[in-house]
């Protein structure tokens, strides 16, 4: 893990990003998301919210997605395409997490067309990743007004 708490450490430093890495919650699966999301005091929106919103995605669209909400304004770049090595740094990150890996996302952030997304905070925009495996757990979220 400690690649992926270097990859958040890194790109944490300029954004409002909160992350969280540790052991994963002793709960049971349907709850991991939401024990998941509490680590870093979520969800804080106005909206309804519930986990079954969140999207479980691939290895490949999770790089994608962290990419994305590490690397690009979620106000100012929607709509851009990530470059390669952005999606390839946040795959070897998350390559600290065993085969067993399972991980959400709140949207499509950093997919070609229109990003659409549910908010977990009150920020105006908010994207993020989060996952887990058999022994351990992360989430790394970023917010953003206009």
């Amino acid at each position: 893990m400690e690649n992926l708490r270097r990859y958040f450490e890194l790109h944490a430093k300029n954004r409002y990003a909160k992350f969280w890495l540790g052991p994963k919650p002793d709960v049971r699966d349907g709850q991991m998301v939401s024990a998941i999301l509490s680590k870093i005091g979520y969800p804080t929106t106005q909206y309804s919210f519930d986990v079954d919103l969140l999207t479980k995605t691939s290895w490949s669209d999770a790089a994608r997605a962290l990419g994305f909400a590490a690397t690009r304004s979620l106000v100012w770049d929607l709509r851009l395409t990530l470059a390669d090595n952005s999606i390839q740094e946040a795959l070897a990150a998350l390559k600290s997490l065993d085969g067993t890996a399972q991980f959400f996302r709140n949207g499509n952030w950093g997919a070609v067309g229109m990003c659409w997304s549910y908010p977990v905070s009150s920020a105006t925009f908010d994207a993020g990743l989060l996952g887990y495996d058999k022994q351990n757990a992360f989430i790394f979220w970023v917010e953003e007004e206009d």
